[in-house]
């Protein structure tokens, strides 16, 4: 779940709304589009899906009950988790079409040429082939920092909770996952 976290921030982060620099017209979506083409996102969407995939069955299988001890279920979870969440990243008016409508309106048609090029250009192409092990990489070293974190922030929320004299406070247990 934090790898899916962390790559929703950082999808949200670089789709932050911003201005139109000029009246969005058919042409910039069109260029908007084809951007989306060149960077190839739908093959992103997918190793993204990959990598997300083998996080929430290592998080299922952590977590214990029926999806920790059931591998069918966890294999379920993940499956259909995963199917729709690409479902709705390439649905009409999903991720992909909210993307493209944001570079759209954030950058001239120039702009947007440009941005092409670069996409289309062979540095680009390297990069989009060396996302999937980078991402894995990422994702691997943020999975166990988190673990590694998991007993400080049980501390800190037992400690904040005591503080706050919330009434939980004295019987708040950390998860077992947690630890």
């Amino acid at each position: 779940m934090n790898a899916m976290r962390a790559i929703a921030a950082t999808a949200c982060f670089a789709l932050m709304p911003a201005f139109a620099v000029e009246p969005l017209d058919a042409e910039r979506l069109e260029e908007a589009r084809a951007i989306i083409k060149a960077m190839e996102i739908d093959k992103q969407l997918d190793q993204m899906v990959a990598v997300m995939s083998q996080a929430l069955s290592q998080r299922l299988g952590q977590a214990g009950g029926v999806a920790g001890t059931n591998p069918r279920v966890a294999q379920i979870i993940v499956g259909e988790s995963m199917a729709m969440s690409r479902e709705n990243a390439v649905r009409p008016g999903g991720l992909i079409d909210t993307v493209v409508q944001v570079y759209a309106e954030k950058f001239t048609l120039d702009e947007l040429r440009q941005i092409r090029a670069f996409h289309e250009s062979p540095v680009a192409k390297k990069m989009q082939q060396a996302t999937p092990e980078l991402m894995q990489r990422v994702i691997r070293q943020s999975m166990i920092q988190n673990k590694e974190m998991l007993p400080g922030l049980c501390a800190r929320v037992k400690r904040r909770l005591q503080e706050e004299k919330v009434p939980e406070a004295q019987t708040f247990g950390c998860p077992a996952v947690w630890s």
